[in-house]
């Protein structure tokens, strides 16, 4: 076992999911900030990888939530991991009650030990997990053996804006939630012998914003986007995609 330890927003998530029965981020349902940002997020991470009849691995799956989607992108088999007991359990009920636990697993487990126990995987996801874990660039080490590609969602550190909110926002405080720069990210990558291939800078919309600055702003996304310099400083998320360096 790995003496590398789980941060405390571990118990925070699995506080959520006991109270309000999934993560705080990830019920779009009454926050139309939350459906623009993640729906985003999506649609950004589909048009970068192929997913179909790859066998997938969602690390650090949380709920299960964005899990579900990589079966919609025609994933052929998708495993969920995540050490938060509580989420497993649900994501997993989930997946019954959907009809889909032959192609849709989660297990409980620390991507630090995991190793090569479940096999190998033609992608592994990472939406909005590295921030979250006490080793970031040991985590991409330990996972990139038993993969071929790994894609990457992450807060752009780049974003000032995104830089003042995690010191104040009483949500970013309590989940531990940071952002690293984009070259950082790929530096851990090349360190784990993964190549970035592809990048975007993607999503004006940050969660839990008040529905009529929402609307505007996803209004104003497709010209932030489109420009390079606002891109870098007004976008929300970093994507990255990265595949095996060749021995």
């Amino acid at each position: 076992m790995t003496s590398i330890q789980s941060k405390q927003n571990v118990q925070i998530f699995e506080r959520d999911v006991t109270m309000a029965g999934g993560y705080q981020y990830s019920n779009s349902d009454a926050d139309i900030s939350k459906r623009f940002s993640n729906s985003r997020t999506s649609q950004a991470i589909a048009s970068m990888a192929d997913f179909r009849d790859k066998r997938v691995l969602d690390l650090g799956c949380g709920d299960g939530t964005f899990t579900f989607e990589l079966l919609d992108f025609g994933a052929k088999f998708v495993l969920g991991v995540d050490p938060a007991t509580t989420a497993i359990k649900h994501a997993t009920l989930q997946a019954e009650k959907a009809g889909v636990s032959d192609r849709l697993q989660f297990a409980s487990c620390s991507v630090y030990d995991m190793g090569d126990s479940y096999g190998h995987f033609d992608i592994v996801m990472l939406r909005g997990v590295l921030h979250h874990l006490p080793d970031a660039e040991a985590a991409l080490k330990a996972v990139s053996p038993i993969c071929d590609e790994i894609v990457i969602v992450e807060p752009n550190g780049c974003n000032p804006v995104l830089k003042l909110i995690e010191k104040f926002s009483t949500y970013h405080i309590e989940h531990e939630e940071q952002s690293f720069m984009p070259r950082t990210i790929n530096n851990w990558l090349l360190s784990a012998r993964k190549t970035p291939v592809s990048t975007k800078m993607v999503n004006f919309v940050p969660l839990f914003c008040p529905p009529t600055l929402a609307r505007l702003l996803k209004f104003l996304e497709p010209i932030v986007e489109a420009i390079p310099i606002v891109r870098l400083i007004g976008c929300g998320q970093y994507i990255v995609k990265a595949s095996s360096i060749a021995r």
